[in-house]
């Protein structure tokens, strides 16, 4: 697999649109200031074996009115940047992916699937807000996961594969 790295440097943008599907089993190194859109039902898939390591503060965002994914079947990494990092798109983490918080927050403020394993170092957090969050029965926390999970702003949270109205439970 190839190494991407890109979106250094200062607010430097990369849109992907119109349904556009980028796939990626190789590496993606995300360093600098530079945001990613996606546009437009865009998707954005990590293929297991492959790796986003995202090095900054830098946000995900969705652009325009319809709703945009990252499908993770591979590891999203978290590994450097001390503020707030937005992922404003749905996330989906995969039976085989890896979401990996090694640094400060990570904000989920869409909609997202969480499966396959979470794990979220001593300081770090993932922020769930503003969404519906499904957690699957496959769903693990590795390595004695010592970050946390905080919930903001107003999300619903599913435990569970078959979704009951017992199992929904909602943060405000």
């Amino acid at each position: 697999g190839a190494t991407l790295t890109g979106l250094t440097g200062n607010l430097k943008e990369m849109q992907l649109g119109y349904d556009m599907v980028v796939s990626t089993g190789g590496t993606v190194i995300w360093s600098g200031a530079g945001g990613l859109r996606l546009r437009d039902s865009a998707q954005m898939d990590v293929q297991a074996g492959g790796l986003v390591d995202w090095q900054s503060d830098a946000d995900l965002t969705n652009f325009n009115f319809l709703t945009s994914s990252v499908e993770n079947a591979g590891t999203w990494r978290r590994s450097a940047g001390a503020g707030d990092a937005v992922i404003d798109v749905t996330f989906n983490n995969l039976p085989t992916g890896l979401l990996d918080v090694q640094t400060g927050p990570v904000s989920l403020e869409q909609s997202g699937t969480l499966d396959g394993t979470i794990t979220i170092a001593t300081g770090a957090s993932i922020d769930l807000a503003n969404g519906s969050y499904r957690f699957l029965d496959g769903v693990t926390t590795a390595g004695g996961t010592a970050g946390q999970f905080r919930f903001q702003g107003s999300a619903t949270i599913q435990m569970g594969n078959t979704p009951t109205d017992t199992d929904r439970k909602s943060v405000v």
